[in-house]
């Protein structure tokens, strides 16, 4: 009876391990939200705050595949409020809105946003 005692603890430990690593390696999940209260139009946002080493970085790369008037930039300084509105308490994160008036939030660096946007 030891053995099988044995080979389902391994078993166990097994399934623990293999989810605490999915948990731990899993990519950003895209977070979908509601613009009615907001009052964006449709388009592409940064939001970036002035002491955040990485929102350079994310402008920079949105700056490259978008060009200066791809998006638009929405500092915590200057509008914590639309943080709010969003629940976005992390920067840089990057908001796709639809012409339907849906959007996306993409948080870290804009590359699931940028490939989201890719045909």
């Amino acid at each position: 009876m030891s053995e099988v005692w044995l080979r389902l603890a391994i078993v166990t430990a097994g399934i623990v391990v293999a989810l605490g690593a999915a948990l731990v390696l899993r990519r950003p999940v895209a977070h979908p939200v509601t613009t009615n209260e907001a009052g964006l139009g449709p388009g592409i946002y940064l939001f970036s705050s002035s002491t955040c080493v990485d929102c350079v970085a994310a402008r920079a790369c949105l700056l490259d595949a978008l060009g200066p008037t791809g998006f638009v930039e929405i500092d915590w300084e200057d509008d914590p409020g639309r943080f709010a509105a969003f629940g976005i308490d992390a920067v840089p994160c990057t908001l796709i809105v639809t012409e339907e008036g849906t959007s996306t939030r993409f948080p870290g660096m804009p590359n699931r946003a940028l490939e989201e946007l890719s045909p």
